[in-house]
């Protein structure tokens, strides 16, 4: 694998594991708030904000990629993406803390074994004595759907 065609990645930390996130699909960084709850919404977004008079829904990327949920606290991070040619719009990406924007190019291609979360990846790459693992936000938004099915949740 390897880091896709992304000029910059956003990297983020959830548990112990760096991620990035391909810069041209962010559209924004906010401090944690309060999230609006949706009742009956098993598997789906852990709640709804309003970024300038339109709800966005907040999903927990730990919950998604199979990691143990954290009590919601105002040194998380929401990530706002802005997918135009996907379906679903504008989305908010709970992660533990945003670090920085990193140029992949200078970061080397790793091979990885043993790396959760594979299959929602486009590549590892070697930074500053760490591995980044690129998400593909795509397919995060299709698992995210996929579980609000299951829990018979809904994506706004």
């Amino acid at each position: 694998m390897t880091q896709g065609n992304a000029k910059h990645l956003l990297t983020f930390n959830l548990a112990e594991w760096f991620f990035g996130m391909p810069l041209e699909g962010v559209q924004e960084v906010q401090r944690m708030v309060e999230l609006a709850s949706l009742p009956q919404t098993p598997g789906g977004p852990r709640g709804v904000i309003n970024l300038r008079g339109e709800t966005v829904p907040v999903w927990e990327l730990r919950a998604i990629l199979g990691f143990s949920s954290l009590e919601l606290h105002p040194d998380q991070n929401i990530i706002i993406t802005s997918l135009s040619r996907m379906a679903g719009g504008r989305q908010g990406w709970i992660v533990d803390q945003v670090h920085e924007v990193v140029d992949p190019s200078l970061g080397q291609p790793a091979p990885f074994h043993d790396v959760p979360v594979a299959e929602y990846l486009t590549g590892v790459i070697r930074m500053e004595g760490r591995l980044v693992l690129v998400l593909e936000i795509g397919r995060i938004l299709k698992r995210a759907d996929e579980l609000a099915r299951a829990g018979k949740g809904r994506l706004l």
